[in-house]
């Protein structure tokens, strides 16, 4: 999973350095696509768990919309 080469997701919601073990997968028709992103991101000695799950019909936005998500999230864990 820390060897993912999927840029996109989760990554794009944290900055560049942090470390990250996930795993993506995606699936659907031309009308239809499902895209799902779930990880261990560490920040410090506080790592965290987080999976999204989008459906929809266009594959960039379900992307965007997980890092949107990644990127509320990461910056609540790391203020707490």
């Amino acid at each position: 999973m820390s060897e993912s080469e999927f840029n996109d997701g989760l990554l794009k919601g944290i900055p560049e350095k942090t470390s990250v073990a996930h795993k993506y997968g995606e699936s659907g028709t031309d009308e239809m696509h499902e895209l799902h992103d779930g990880g261990i991101i560490y920040i410090g000695n506080k790592p965290y768990l987080i999976t999204v799950m989008t459906k929809g019909p266009d594959l960039k936005k379900l992307s965007e919309v997980i890092g949107e998500i990644s990127k509320i999230v990461y910056q609540n864990m790391k203020n707490n």
